[in-house]
């Protein structure tokens, strides 16, 4: 590496490159601003290589990044603010993204005016709409994004395709081992033509190999064009997949295996894994979000075996309530037990009735109605 960037210098130098020259500036010696602009970052440079660090960078950006940063953005680059790409710099885009096609201006212009400004749909828009000549007639342009990135998703093979959708039930970012595992048959070659194309990239960093989607809304609209039976089936083989490579460790992944298989037929298993992903966010007193998990665990209950219904239900319920304690909520706590009374009572189960008088009569005691509590306890 060292022998590349010397022979890169002695290039630049042969080319007539130069550097350090800032004191032949015009104007220099003359207290013009720039003269202490240039020291200043010289003594800023020089205090980081004397201050005896084990490792440093001094980095030399091209432009000044703090430019791009507000307040300075505002009046430099009003369009970064709106979230809009300059026309001009738009058709850079354009250009650059088919240069290998290049199309007619006419049809640039017609991907200009659509994607107003968007940097992603212009992107987008430059790679599915077909170049024609100056001749043919205005290309068909899609009117959103999700057409856009639907058009190039179909335009895939079969089996890249198929791939990128499951990769989208899988997740935004998409651990290679699981994929490899519901995907079962040849990876590599589709995965380099998905890259290659943009649709995802490596992310590095991790303990084990991953890809994400480039953009979120790619992996959306790959999802959404899955059949919902395809993507129940999907979503089952990746929550199977996620059991067996956390056999040993499978609270790591209950947050993953409570989310794909609530998106399944089984039920059962749904309510397992929420059941248990409430219990982890209880035990680090997470109790808004236990209450939370345990309310989406109760529209599953529905799915379940009529003769499991009711005693579900009433579980569920207590548990929500014994995390509406520590929040305080004594008053939604009693609306909420009061709703499975009739159950608790049809039931016959002693057990579930001293958690739920229990739980009543403490919330009744802290209402302040001690007429109720002591109904609930004696």
């Amino acid at each position: 590496m060292l022998r590349q960037v010397l022979e890169q210098i002695a290039q630049l130098r042969a080319c007539g490159v130069e550097a350090g020259k800032h004191e032949q500036f015009p104007r220099w010696q003359t207290g013009y601003w720039w003269q202490k602009y240039w020291t200043d970052k010289w003594d800023v440079e020089q205090a980081v290589r004397q201050a005896a660090f084990p490792r440093w960078t001094v980095l030399k950006p091209a432009f000044m990044m703090d430019n791009f940063a507000q307040p300075k953005s505002n009046f430099m680059f009003p369009h970064l603010r709106r979230g809009e790409m300059p026309r001009e710099e738009g058709l850079s885009v354009v250009r650059s993204l088919r240069r290998t096609d290049p199309m007619p201006d006419r049809v640039a212009e017609v991907i200009l005016d659509k994607a107003e400004g968007n940097p992603f749909f212009l992107e987008e828009l430059s790679r599915v709409v077909e170049s024609g000549d100056e001749t043919s007639a205005p290309p068909a342009v899609p009117d959103t994004i999700q057409e856009v990135l639907l058009a190039r998703i179909d335009r895939l093979a079969d089996e890249p395709r198929r791939l990128l959708q499951t990769a989208a039930v899988v997740g935004q970012e998409v651990p290679l081992p699981l994929l490899q595992a519901v995907w079962g048959g040849e990876l590599d070659a589709h995965l380099r033509e998905l890259m290659r194309l943009e649709f995802l990239h490596a992310r590095a960093g991790g303990a084990e190999p991953v890809c994400a989607f480039t953009h979120s809304l790619t992996r959306e609209v790959a999802y959404e064009s899955l059949p919902l039976g395809r993507r129940r089936v999907l979503h089952g083989a990746v929550a199977r997949a996620l059991e067996a490579i956390h056999a040993d460790r499978l609270g790591e992944a209950y947050d993953r295996l409570a989310h794909h298989y609530a998106r399944t037929d089984e039920a059962a298993k749904a309510l397992l894994y929420l059941t248990r992903l409430a219990d982890k966010a209880v035990a680090a007193h997470a109790h808004t979000e236990a209450v939370r998990i345990l309310e989406e665990a109760r529209a599953h209950v529905d799915r379940l075996p009529p003769a499991e219904q009711d005693r579900r239900r009433l579980e569920l319920a207590l548990r929500q309530a014994y995390s509406l304690v520590p929040l305080g909520a004594f008053q939604s706590l009693a609306t909420l037990l009061l709703h499975h009374q009739v159950t608790l009572e049809s039931l016959n189960d002693p057990k579930l009735a001293g958690s739920y008088h229990l739980l009543l009569g403490r919330s009744y005691l802290f209402l302040g109605d001690q007429r109720q509590a002591s109904h609930r306890w004696w």
